[in-house]
This record gives C-alpha cells, structure tokens and sequence, in this order.
C-alpha cells in the first residue's frame, strides 16, 4: 500500500511538470517569451526536480527491497554460499537530477530578470 502511495504521489509530480512544461512552449509558441509567467513556471519545475533528487533513490531502494521480500530472494541469495548478506540504502541524492534542477532554476531567474528588462524597455518605448 505504501508502494502504490508514493508511486502515486511521483506520477502526480511528472505530470505537473508535464503540465508546466506545456504551459511555457504553448506561450512560447505564441511570442511570449520573457514573463514572470514563464519563469514561475519554470521555478516550480525546478523544486519539482529538486525534490525528486532528494527522493528518487529512496524510492528506488524501496521497490528493489519490495520485490526481494516479495519472491524471499535474500534468502535464496545467502544460500548460494556467494554473498554473505544484502543491504539497502534508503538515503541519498541523486546528484545528476539535483545539478539539472539548479540548472533549471538558474535560467528560471535569468527568465525573470529578462521579463523585468522587457518590462522597462516597454515602459519607455
């Protein structure tokens, strides 16, 4: 049940971010480019990122120990004699999607200070 639960919670987490994602190529698409919109946006996808590096390998971990208790492979590994015990590591960040979410949150600041410059050049053009 805690399985399905926090599998839940990871498939509602990509798909606001899918969301996200399509919210800024649809304003894209239409020339709005430099928004306070568009960089909000992108903020949220980069805490969502953030959060799943915190939390990807724990989850991981947590379905492989699931699918060990389920068929007892443990045991059925310690008794070949070629491993003497298995164990999980539930703590740890996943540095690759935690670099890309700074990343992201970077240039949802660099689109924030462009939609403050668009707003100036606007304001006195």
């Amino acid at each position: 049940m805690t399985f399905l639960f926090t599998a839940t919670i990871y498939i509602a987490i990509l798909l606001f971010i899918i969301v996200q994602v399509r919210n800024i190529l649809s304003n894209l698409s239409k020339g709005i480019v430099f928004s306070l919109a568009n960089s909000k946006k992108m903020e949220r996808i980069a805490y969502c990122v953030i959060v799943l590096s915190l939390t990807v390998n724990a989850f991981r971990t947590y379905t492989v120990y699931l699918i060990m208790q389920q068929f007892q492979m443990e045991s059925r590994f310690v008794e070949t004699g070629l491993i003497k015990g298995i164990s999980y590591h539930f703590t740890g960040i996943h540095w690759t999607l935690l670099l890309c979410g700074v990343v992201i949150w970077t240039f949802a600041r660099i689109f924030r200070y462009g939609a403050f410059l668009q707003d100036e050049y606007d304001a006195t053009a």
